[in-house]
């Protein structure tokens, strides 16, 4: 199981998150966390975010869209799910970012990118490991 395999929700109802759970974590190995805070989205490492954008102000989502827009659109590496619409910039349109809908396809597309982003994770993992055990021998 990858430890950096973390799921956070942010303003789920505890049904929409109890739905998270059974649908994207349990089966899956992944970690699910409820972020206190809107910061908490940024600052601890996640490969989804299952939000409801409105528990956000504008200025939040801003942030929350260029920061996925700056570090993870390119390579998709986060999945971010938006429990309710939301407008998604025209330039983020065919990334992992999702609005929640209750399609069995979309539902196979999420649990294929939150794989992907575990793998991307995990590789980012084995790579830090071995540049600690290369700094390790160098001593």
């Amino acid at each position: 199981m990858n430890l950096w395999s973390n799921i956070y929700t942010y303003g789920l109802t505890p049904e929409e998150i109890e739905w998270v759970r059974r649908t994207f974590v349990t089966d899956f190995g992944y970690h699910l966390y409820e972020a206190e805070e809107f910061s908490d989205l940024l600052a601890f490492p996640a490969i989804g975010l299952f939000v409801q954008p409105y528990a956000m102000d504008a200025d939040e989502r801003e942030i929350l869209l260029n920061f996925y827009h700056e570090a993870y659109a390119e390579d998709r590496s986060l999945v971010i799910v938006f429990m309710e619409r939301v407008e998604i910039p025209p330039a983020l349109t065919d990334t992992s970012l999702y609005i929640y809908d209750e399609r069995s396809e979309q539902t196979a597309q999420v649990r294929g990118a939150l794989a992907f982003c575990a793998g991307v994770r995990n590789h980012e993992r084995s790579e830090a490991q071995a540049t600690m055990v290369d700094f390790d021998e160098e001593e």
